[in-house]
């Protein structure tokens, strides 16, 4: 992560820094776990990830699928109460319900013990079948799935749970501190002035086809669906 891009951030993103706050309450040990919420392409990962560079905090950061036994590996490997374990668009893991019972289980407000018998856990990987889970875990959700099962109810109770939903402007600024290059500054602009919203990953296309060809604007028009008549420069 860019360290010009962290520390401008900080002040932009959430005039109250709430998310930061948040952090540092669960990666200090006063609360388990956190979960946050918010549309695709709007900086939840890079801010998060972010602030827990910025803290120096100790985390294992993994991103997509994970089945019930690669959970339960995850949450031994990183039974610590110094660790983090980051998992990042883990929608999938609310509708299975093993996973779902798992993470109630190691957020428990009581006794956090997680249990997995099963053959498929080899006795040579040295992992026992049930420990009480000590460390911190982060959810990061594009949206909030199954919210009215009452598995997923419990489960959210014993978060702090916080949605991401930052202003047009707040998502602009961000934008411009993400921006390393002259060329990038120019998508940036090209970007806000003519898209119909903010999406950072739309942004990190846009400026590597701008790094690799001079016509880059009415490429990124056709990628963003954005009316030529109506293009700002």
């Amino acid at each position: 992560i860019d360290s010009r891009a962290k520390d401008t951030l900080r002040g932009d993103f959430m005039e109250t820094n709430t998310l930061r706050k948040l952090l540092e309450t669960v990666v200090s040990g006063n609360y388990p776990a956190l979960c946050v919420i918010g549309r695709s392409g709007i900086g939840k990962t890079y801010q998060t990830l972010t602030e827990l560079e910025r803290m120096k905090a100790k985390y294992f950061y993994i991103a997509g699928h994970v089945t019930p036994l690669s959970l339960f590996k995850l949450l031994y490997q990183n039974n610590s109460p110094d660790n983090v374990l980051l998992l990042d668009d883990c929608e999938e893991a609310l509708y299975n319900p093993l996973s779902l019972q798992m993470l109630k289980a190691c957020l428990d407000t009581s006794q956090r013990e997680v249990h997995w018998h099963s053959s498929y856990l080899k006795e040579d990987e040295n992992i026992k079948n049930n420990f009480v889970f000590e460390g911190k875990v982060i959810l990061i959700l594009n949206k909030l799935v199954m919210e009215k099962n009452h598995n997923v109810k419990a489960l959210l109770s014993r978060c702090i749970t916080y949605e991401i939903n930052p202003t047009r402007q707040e998502l602009e600024q961000c934008l411009r501190n993400m921006t390393k290059t002259p060329l990038e500054k120019e998508v940036a602009e090209f970007i806000i002035n003519n898209g119909s919203e903010i999406d950072y990953r739309d942004f990190r296309k846009a400026a590597a086809i701008a790094k690799q060809h001079k016509d880059w604007q009415p490429i990124i028009l056709e990628l963003l669906k954005i009316d030529p008549e109506q293009i700002y420069v």
